[in-house]
């Protein structure tokens, strides 16, 4: 940094792949229909103890800082991780949801995945464990890295409900084709591998998937009945209170009748 003049270095503790692996396993234990915790009185103590509310925390703060920087003092961010392909396309792609209006489009939310996970690399058959068996040595590779995005992308679309076109049983069908191997737009560490694979022409994409389960290539399903057509001019400026950070039910609770109705999402499996 030293060699670059005006460069701040800025660290955001963002927790590595093992640490939301295991806030991840902790919250399904905590979230199961068959958990005995749920109607107990320390239910939101387990819940932060899990510690994934506070990874979802981060992320977003992370990411308004990042869209401060650039929309406020009008400078460039260069964003990386360890290596480049998990922190950092969480951090890239909320950035962009928050600057820019056409990411929060049906297109322009495609061309964001496209762009920043997979064109870039983002480990999905390690990160998913795809063939690994628990416990294994595979399986210290495995971490929820692309839901914790989507559940971060859920909490911004919470505060602005009219900014959106998609909603959110877009993002849990999204999060299960990931993984339910329906398409080759998952499979695989990288585009190279997939081209070499010659998964381009052997299977079909994630967002045909998705045209299939909406019904049609309308997606109305996906549509968010709130969007204002249009997306304000300005970024948005995520409230980052500890209050305003939620349990996304939707998804993590989907399974408990007692809470979601299982017929909202059954035709989704």
């Amino acid at each position: 940094v030293k060699n670059y003049v005006g460069t701040v270095m800025l660290h955001m503790d963002i927790k590595n792949i093992h640490a939301v692996r295991e806030s991840e396993g902790l919250l399904w234990d905590l979230c199961r229909p068959s958990s005995s915790v749920g109607a107990a009185a320390t239910w939101h103590g387990k819940l932060e103890s899990t510690g994934w509310l506070s990874h979802v925390h981060r992320v977003l703060a992370a990411a308004a800082r990042c869209a401060a920087i650039i929309s406020q003092e009008g400078c460039s961010v260069l964003v990386h991780c360890s290596d480049g392909w998990d922190r950092t396309a969480q951090l890239t792609s909320l950035t962009q949801i928050l600057l820019d209006p056409y990411y929060r489009t049906f297109i322009g939310f495609r061309a964001l995945i496209e762009k920043e996970w997979l064109c870039f690399g983002h480990k999905f058959e390690d990160r998913n464990g795809r063939g690994v068996m628990k416990g294994s040595a595979g399986d210290e590779e495995r971490s929820p890295i692309f839901l914790l995005f989507l559940d971060c992308l859920w909490q911004v679309m919470q505060q602005f409900p009219t900014e959106f076109e998609y909603n959110e049983e877009f993002l849990v069908a999204l999060m299960d084709q990931v993984h339910a191997g329906r398409s080759g737009t998952f499979l695989y560490n990288s585009k190279s591998e997939r081209k070499k694979k010659n998964l381009y022409e052997l299977s079909v994409s994630v967002w045909d998937v998705l045209v299939e389960v909406a019904g049609g290539e309308d997606l109305k399903v996906f549509s968010n009945g709130q969007w204002n057509g249009e997306g304000r001019a300005e970024p948005l400026v995520v409230n980052l209170n500890c209050k305003n950070i939620k349990l996304w039910e939707q998804y993590w609770s989907r399974f408990d009748t007692s809470l979601v109705s299982f017929e909202k999402w059954s035709y989704y499996l």
